[in-house]
């Protein structure tokens, strides 16, 4: 009994010790965990800007983002008037095209109108106009190849890569706007051929005329003033029944009068 009795005083004991270092530990722990709550708060109302630099620094980007957004719709109102603009240049350059197209077109219909009423009067009053003026001596190139027109055998044309006496031209002028070219070598004119079947590329342009007729006149795209080097499409005065053609130069080396005296035929020319 008195063994029992001790046991059961010690068990109380131990009891007793436990229960005042459960609230011990218990207290402690939540001191502990106050502790790292009250830091966390710290820290999130320092991110969240109750700093007052970063709310400062937050007031001010917000001011720009406002001044931006108040400026877009004067920026899309610039671009439509932007686009705008460029829309009617656009239309205005394609107005101006049409109408250079259509006084390049005039000028070329009256200088047909000329041609033939100075034909005309040729016939009537039976005269044929001469040279009157000569202007110079000049050599013919063909400007994509950078050759010159040479006169061979029979008054037929070639091309020649250099420079040869063949190759150079008096060139004269008339008293209105056509000229004439007169071979160097051969004092024959150059001028549209009178026979319909030619030996070697078929040309109709030859230089075997010995006088300066209606066959012979030409017109330059460009005038002549005395220029040391002037570059121009050749028009045959005579060819088309007196309406004139445009000279070119085809792929088989052929010097071919256009049956074409509009502007079109003046661009689809060769440059000389």
């Amino acid at each position: 009994m008195i063994q029992l009795g001790a046991m059961i005083k010690q068990l109380e004991d131990e009891v007793s010790i436990r229960s005042h270092q459960v609230p011990l530990k218990l207290e402690v722990a939540s001191k502990n965990i106050s502790s790292t709550l009250t830091r966390d708060a710290t820290s999130i109302m320092i991110n969240s800007g109750t700093n007052p630099r970063t709310l400062l620094l937050q007031q001010e980007f917000q001011a720009q983002e406002d001044h931006l957004s108040s400026l877009i719709p004067g920026l899309e109102e610039l671009k439509n008037i932007s686009h705008a603009i460029g829309t009617s240049i656009v239309s205005q350059n394609e107005t101006l095209d049409s109408l250079h197209n259509k006084a390049e077109d005039l000028t070329e219909k009256t200088k047909l109108v000329v041609r033939r009423s100075e034909r005309m009067i040729q016939q009537k009053n039976l005269f044929i106009r001469s040279p009157v003026f000569l202007q110079c001596e000049v050599r013919i190139q063909h400007l994509p190849t950078e050759r010159y027109v040479m006169v061979v055998d029979n008054g037929l044309l070639e091309f020649s890569a250099i420079v040869k006496q063949a190759t150079r031209f008096n060139l004269w002028k008339t008293q209105g706007n056509l000229y004439g070219f007169q071979n160097s070598i051969t004092n024959h004119w150059l001028g549209q051929s009178t026979s319909i079947f030619l030996p070697g590329k078929q040309n109709n342009i030859v230089c075997n005329a010995s006088s300066f007729g209606q066959r012979e006149q030409w017109e330059l795209d460009e005038d002549y003033q005395g220029q040391q080097q002037l570059e121009t499409r050749l028009l045959c005065a005579s060819a088309n029944w007196g309406a004139g053609g445009w000279i070119k130069v085809l792929d088989n080396g052929s010097i071919k009068i256009l049956g074409d005296n509009s502007n079109q035929g003046k661009k689809d020319a060769t440059l000389w």
